[in-house]
């Protein structure tokens, strides 16, 4: 299994079983039909440079190439990959006609700051009382959001069950919490800025603000143990930040840079009310904090409503793909095998070609990755190149693999497999250690039946 350093197994691709066709004697003499009319009707000499090939520069002037090798592709339901492997959560909800509704809820772990003092003194008396000024929960906005501007109405709960930094959490766990919103009534309401966020690290932090109930405050500052994190993530459990606007916006936030603030008066003597004023102590999501992102995808009413883990649908014309535990593409290659009928044929190289669809609502993914399934049921990245997404390219329209050693694997039998699986890349805003809910809309090998440049296709660059 390759893997990225911010990578698992589980959250590369979700590990289900599917048939795969086999090549029977019938299909390979109607593939040797095919490939007289392709030779004659498909093929072109290939003038210039093949980049990395597989056969010597010398053989290039015997080379053809052609784009006429059928593709089949499906769309298929993702299952939950691992999300607490990210420095950022999401939180919010979107709606659209075609990706239906996404719901994403944040879960985060506090600790007491190590720079905060502590609010008790050993010069304390034994009844010291607290009066709290408020309490503030802060998130730093990344740059990067789905859906519409309009206000979004925030909730907050006390998380129930208490997480641990060695688990596993993957994006459809289900968490326990206290039903009482915390945010003060009459504030759940914001604006939100994520196009003002810092895109560098010198920029200043832009912050959404959630004013929280001040008796939560009281319950942190005196109910709970502050003396260490082992003690106070048994006595305070964490967060589970959501919205209750269905058709809003899901928005991005750094983890490292969410911080819950109580702000309080220390009253020294109840008797003559002798206070000290203006103090505040700050919890942090540490290293040592778990903060993961729930996602839940609804189909129901659009373009994907059949979509199941067990039924697929046809992405011949279209294909959707949804991160993160959305949708994904398989595409079968394996018409692939009428190159075996040629004597000697040797591929110079292999180009999987896939046009994206020129769609306002849906900005292009920033990449793709693609990736097979070995024999022992895991996936894999294809072998060809160390960087895995195929880059996105304004200009042609189109993301583009080198698969010219995977397909060499799969005509010699070393790949036993003859599909492949395009998912979303893990990549926003440049960077791999974030995740998102992007979606985007892909041609199928059928899209055009007049413009082949308009399909998804595999170029395939040979001699003989």
């Amino acid at each position: 299994m390759i893997l990225l350093s911010w990578e698992s197994q589980s959250s590369l691709i979700s590990n289900t079983g599917y048939h795969m066709p086999h090549i029977n004697s019938l299909k390979k003499l109607r593939l040797f039909s095919f490939l007289a009319i392709l030779l004659l009707a498909a093929c072109k000499k290939q003038d210039e440079s093949f980049g990395e090939s597989l056969q010597p520069e010398e053989d290039f002037l015997n080379a053809f190439q052609t784009d006429s090798t059928p593709l089949h592709a499906s769309i298929l339901k993702k299952e939950p990959v691992r999300i607490d492997i990210y420095a950022n959560y999401m939180i919010g909800n979107y709606v659209d006609e075609i990706f239906g509704t996404t719901r994403c809820s944040g879960v985060m772990q506090f600790a007491p700051s190590s720079t905060s003092s502590s609010p008790f003194s050993p010069d304390d008396a034994a009844d010291v009382a607290f009066e709290i000024d408020s309490v503030t929960l802060d998130f730093a906005y990344q740059k990067f959001s789905y859906g519409n501007n309009a206000p979004m109405t925030f909730v907050v709960n006390e998380l129930t069950e208490l997480l641990d930094i060695s688990t596993d959490y993957y994006s459809d766990k289900t968490v326990t919490k206290n039903a009482l919103n915390l945010i003060v009534p009459g504030s759940e309401v914001h604006e939100t800025y994520p196009d003002r966020a810092s895109f560098t690290a010198t920029d200043p932090k832009i912050y959404l603000r959630l004013k929280l109930r001040n008796e939560f405050g009281h319950h942190l500052l005196t109910e709970c143990d502050l003396e260490d994190f082992d003690s106070f993530k048994n006595d305070f459990n964490g967060l589970v930040v959501s919205s209750s606007t269905i058709d809003g916006r899901v928005l991005s936030f750094a983890a490292i840079n969410t911080k819950l603030t109580v702000h309080y008066k220390k009253i020294l003597n109840q008797q003559t009310f002798e206070t000290i004023d203006s103090l505040s102590f700050n919890f942090e999501n540490t290293s040592a904090c778990e903060s993961f992102t729930i996602t839940e995808n609804q189909y129901f009413g659009s373009e994907l409503s059949s979509l199941t883990s067990s039924h697929e649908i046809n992405g011949d014309e279209l294909c959707y793909v949804q991160a993160p535990h959305g949708t994904r593409v398989r595409v079968d290659l394996s018409e692939i095998f009428w190159l075996q009928q040629i004597p000697g044929a040797v591929i110079n190289k292999a180009e999987l070609v896939v046009p994206f669809e020129n769609d306002n609502r849906f900005d292009p993914l920033d990449a793709l990755s693609i990736s097979y399934k070995k024999e022992d049921g895991s996936y894999t990245f294809i072998p060809d190149t160390l960087y895995t997404g195929g880059g996105l390219n304004t200009s042609t329209g189109a993301y583009k693999f080198d698969i010219s050693r995977h397909v060499k694997d799969i005509l010699s039998g070393d790949v036993s497999s003859t599909d492949v699986y395009l998912t979303n890349n893990p990549l926003v805003n440049g960077l791999f250690n974030s995740t998102g809910v992007k979606r985007t809309i892909i041609h199928g090998p059928s899209f055009s039946p007049t413009d082949r440049s308009r399909n998804m296709r595999i170029v395939v660059t040979y001699s003989y």
